[in-house]
């Protein structure tokens, strides 16, 4: 689980600090003058070297920015920890002070604390605990970041969010996290299912809602979950849950049966499919409720729509059955509320495959049926013709979702190669990167594209689209494109472009021996900048003294 938050505000609330830091101060010009520079008096000069070191990223700045964390100015303190954690998992020495910054009387100092953690990746069982404990923080943005925190340390953070649900302050924020994490977090059931007769409504609905999520562990909760339908605010997250599970006691029943006809359209369709959940066997039922969860898929009302297609998904009811439905309600739909449906037909798997390359003729609906095709894989070959057809789209953001649908077919899409090798040749913008990469992806098959993958790698201007380029040759010619590949190679990791230097370090790398002429330029880039880049050139030094 990953609770997007934006962590570019972390850096705006930096530079924002800076503004109040006094006047312009011109930043020391190498390490050694900015470590210098952290004994000044002047705190301004402090930050702005503070802030160069982070930049730096070098590992000799992790100590002098450690004592920086024991600074008596928060902005200090919070401006040490951000470049800390813009060092990344070198920082590591810097761990247990930051720990203790984590507790910081300033929430800007303890925001900043928790990102650098995050990004260090230190053991998570020596800070995961602290985390659980900061979910009840009084500043909303701590307690975001800690939540983004503990859903990346995943099993290892169910302890603590489970003591977590003893707190009223942090219950609520642990049951959403625990629900992020569904069935890896089966053993904080127990915890949640005691908060059914205890917590605040709202927190016991999140609690419910967890249980859903992790259906085989909950199926001890049935009792409490099922008394829950008495009451007004958790009637619909009980029967969502009891659906989910997918049994329903007699005596809930009764009680779900009493809801199919109720007022509030949302819960007599989640009452239905929970009913048809819990009877998989019962044909009438069954089809029934797929005939009003299709209707429900076709409503102008945003909630029913979404809420109708999710329940038609998880219902996995017959494929047939379910297309049946959805032609009868949804050809006079309102095209710009077909996104639901087409989410309906993808998990259908290949049988869907017809009507998905049939709604590619819906200009709003191109883009996210051309994606979902591409995740079907192989299986979407019959789709190909139509995804070939929409490379001439004057949208250009089509096109380009049709080129990486044809790519993630692979093999299966040669029939494609003709057009993708004039993509390449002709295309504009992203096109010839993603016609380069959907071309490596089909692979041998794309063989007859050669003279143009070697024209983009050897003539282009564009440095990522050369790498591109070599790559795609590699993947269809495998190492005996080494010899045409490794000069363009051996130049682009000198490419000012991070990412250029990082895709030709990992394909040297892929050639193993055959690259040992690039070993030189290799371990020069050991001293990087960029932390992905040196670790890419490591990986692929590794790989060609491997293969000697």
């Amino acid at each position: 689980m990953r609770i997007s938050f934006p962590r570019f505000l972390a850096s705006i609330a930096i530079t924002a600090s800076l503004a109040f830091a006094g006047t312009a101060y011109c930043a020391p010009s190498t390490v050694e003058q900015s470590i210098a520079a952290l004994s000044s008096t002047d705190e301004e000069t402090q930050i702005s070297a503070i802030s160069q070191l982070g930049v730096a990223g070098n590992t000799a700045a992790v100590a002098p920015l450690t004592k920086q964390l024991m600074s008596t100015s928060p902005l200090i303190r919070a401006h040490a920890a951000h470049a800390l954690g813009a060092i990344g998992h070198d920082a590591a020495p810097a761990v247990d002070e930051l720990v203790k910054l984590v507790g910081d009387a300033d929430p800007l100092v303890r925001r900043q604390a928790i990102d650098a953690l995050q990004a260090i990746h230190p053991d998570r069982q020596k800070v995961i605990g602290l985390f659980a404990t900061l979910l009840s923080d009084s500043d909303p943005a701590v307690r975001l970041r800690v939540m983004h925190a503990i859903s990346d340390a995943g099993k290892a953070a169910v302890p603590g969010l489970s003591a977590a649900l003893k707190n009223e302050k942090a219950a609520f924020w642990a049951c959403l996290i625990l629900r992020e994490m569904g069935p890896e977090a089966s053993e904080a059931a127990p915890a949640l299912t005691a908060l059914l007769s205890e917590a605040p409504i709202e927190t016991q609905r999140e609690a419910i809602l967890a249980l859903a999520a992790m259906p085989e562990a909950a199926e001890k909760s049935i009792p409490a979950i099922s008394k829950c339908l008495d009451a007004d605010h958790l009637k619909l997250a009980s029967t969502f849950a009891l659906g989910r599970i997918g049994k329903i006691p007699p005596e809930a029943s009764e009680r779900v049966m009493a809801n199919v006809n109720s007022p509030d359209p949302l819960l007599g369709l989640m009452s239905r499919w929970a009913l048809a959940r819990a009877n998989p066997t019962d044909e009438p039922l069954q089809k029934d409720v797929v005939e009003r969860l299709a209707k429900g898929v076709a409503s102008e009302n945003g909630w029913i729509r979404s809420a109708s297609a999710q329940a038609l998904i998880s219902l996995h009811a017959k494929p047939d059955l379910v297309i049946a439905e959805l032609h009868k309600t949804l050809p006079g739909a309102d095209p710009a509320i077909l996104g639901d449906a087409i989410q309906v037909l993808a998990s259908l798997g290949p049988e869907a495959i017809p009507h998905l390359t049939a709604a590619l003729k819906n200009p709003q609906l191109r883009q996210p049926v051309a994606a979902i095709l591409g995740e079907m894989g192989a299986k979407a070959a019959p789709a190909v013709p139509a995804l070939i057809g929409l490379i001439d789209d004057e949208n250009p953001r089509t096109a380009n979702a049709a080129i990486l649908a044809i790519g993630k077919i692979g093999p299966a899409a040669k029939e494609a190669v003709p057009r993708l090798t004039k993509a390449l040749e002709e295309g504009e913008g992203q096109t010839p990167h993603d016609a380069a990469l959907a071309l490596g992806q089909i692979g041998p098959d794309a063989k007859t594209a050669e003279p143009a993958l070697t024209k983009a790698m050897t003539s282009s201007e564009d440095v990522t689209l050369r790498v591109l380029s070599a790559w795609a040759l590699l993947k269809i010619d495998g190492k005996s494109a080494a010899e045409k590949i490794l000069p363009e190679l051996t130049a682009a990791i000198k490419a000012k472009a991070p990412l250029a230097r990082k895709g030709a370090a990992e394909l040297l790398g892929q050639l193993g021996a055959a690259a040992k002429e690039a070993a030189p330029g290799l371990k020069g880039l050991l001293q990087d900048d960029d932390a992905a880049v040196r670790d890419a050139a490591a990986q692929a030094l590794q790989s060609i003294d491997g293969e000697k």
